[in-house]
């Protein structure tokens, strides 16, 4: 309890953005989906409720409608769609969608503008620069990151060049994805950062227990590229013997295509499909075994939630997994296209309570001293004052500032 209150009040000490004369710090958030509730939109909802409760004014603009629409209504937060703001590139939606951002810049005055995600980054910044407001893109994953198709990642990394000189600050959610940009000489080492995503902690009967036999598996993810419930069939497909069970959770269009390829390798009815459940503590907390592949990521929420309910960890060497991730420590990590390894972690935590109780337990240790929401936050407020101080010195230095015209012919 201690360490806890002290989190708070050290979290407390810089809640106010701006010089102490303005009260309210207005902030424009803008995040290309709201039609999935992932990491990079759980992000988004559990910052700007934050950011009101500590007194700021914020807005949070997305395409289409969906969860974060939901989650966003539920907790008050003032909130808008956009039409045209869709997730491919479209030559008619895209020109429209920046219209829309631009009339939403023009109306609510925001002191800063925060984007997240690869389309809502690009116009978002483009606009924030039109309409002179100091920007902030968070990378939740690169669409140029390694495992997507070259001609895709050189698209990608042409428009994210394009974009860098509108761009005052960057967050990235992992070191991999830093030292990605700086690879692609994105922009200098002085305008990046890395914040970690960070979670709120649950109260301990949502704890899981690990040790129950026979474990249950648990895979939470969207049933799309790049996610891997395909090889996670297949390696289970050779340890039917073994005393298991696997719940996927999510959904997505390749959903019919794994349900049919569970029934083609005869794993029913031990595997289950279930569609996408808000409440996912709930899940885990019933769960021995977490378990997360991927062709690529970025640093996904999926693995928080996971170490913080204190299972063992089943991942791919991908993205910035390791920086949450020890092989051996938490969990195990399985480098892509090694279906060899990946049974044989898979039999290790099936048929060793202990194994899974002494990584689970390090798991939540883990979560515990470096990725709780306070943590993330305070970071992520550093970043934003430091921001809007330097945006306040140029218009005070600057050579157009009629105040400053004034004062030299005084």
């Amino acid at each position: 309890m201690g360490t806890k209150s002290k989190s708070k009040r050290r979290t407390g000490k810089n809640h106010s953005l701006l010089p102490r004369k303005t009260k309210t710090v207005k902030i424009l958030h803008v995040i290309t989906r709201s039609d999935v509730l992932g990491g990079a939109q759980k992000h988004v909802h559990e910052l700007a409720q934050a950011q009101q409760k500590n007194g700021h004014q914020v807005l949070v603009l997305f395409g289409q409608k969906g969860p974060l629409a939901q989650a966003m209504a539920q907790s008050s937060i003032p909130h808008r769609s956009l039409q045209y703001l869709v997730r491919p590139i479209h030559p008619l939606y895209d020109p429209l969608a920046f219209a829309e951002i631009a009339k939403y810049l023009r109306q609510f005055r925001p002191h800063l503008l925060c984007c997240h995600s690869s389309k809502a980054g690009w116009l978002t910044r483009l606009a924030g620069k039109l309409h002179p407001t100091p920007t902030i893109f968070t990378a939740h994953g690169w669409a140029f990151t390694e495992g997507k198709p070259p001609l895709q990642r050189k698209l990608y990394t042409t428009l994210e060049k394009l974009i860098a000189p509108f761009t005052d600050y960057v967050i990235t959610v992992s070191k991999y994805d830093k030292n990605l940009a700086l690879q692609q000489n994105l922009l200098p080492t002085n305008k990046i950062s890395v914040v970690h995503n960070g979670i709120h902690d649950i109260p301990p009967s949502f704890l899981a227990n690990p040790l129950p036999s026979p474990p249950k598996l648990i895979m939470a993810a969207r049933f799309d590229i790049p996610k891997n419930q395909a090889g996670l069939l297949c390696a289970l497909a050779k340890l039917q013997n073994l005393p298991w069970t696997l719940e996927l959770w999510g959904s997505g269009p390749q959903k019919p295509y794994l349900q049919n390829l569970s029934q083609r390798l005869q794993l029913q009815p031990k595997v289950q499909f279930h569609n996408w459940a808000h409440q996912i503590e709930k899940i885990l907390a019933n769960a021995q075994i977490y378990i997360l592949l991927s062709h690529y990521e970025g640093f996904p929420y999926g693995i928080l939630e996971a170490m913080r309910a204190g299972l063992p960890i089943l991942a791919s060497h991908v993205g910035g997994i390791p920086e949450a991730i020890t092989d051996g420590k938490e969990g195990f990590l399985i480098p892509p296209n090694h279906p060899e390894l990946l049974r044989k972690r898979l039999q290790e935590l099936i048929t060793s309570p202990t194994l899974r109780q002494n990584l689970g337990q390090n798991a939540r240790k883990t979560f515990l001293r470096k990725f709780q929401f306070h943590q993330m936050y305070q970071k992520t407020l550093q970043i934003y004052q430091s921001v809007l101080q330097n945006h306040l010195k140029h218009k005070i230095t600057s050579p157009s500032n009629p105040s400053k015209k004034t004062h030299q012919k005084s």
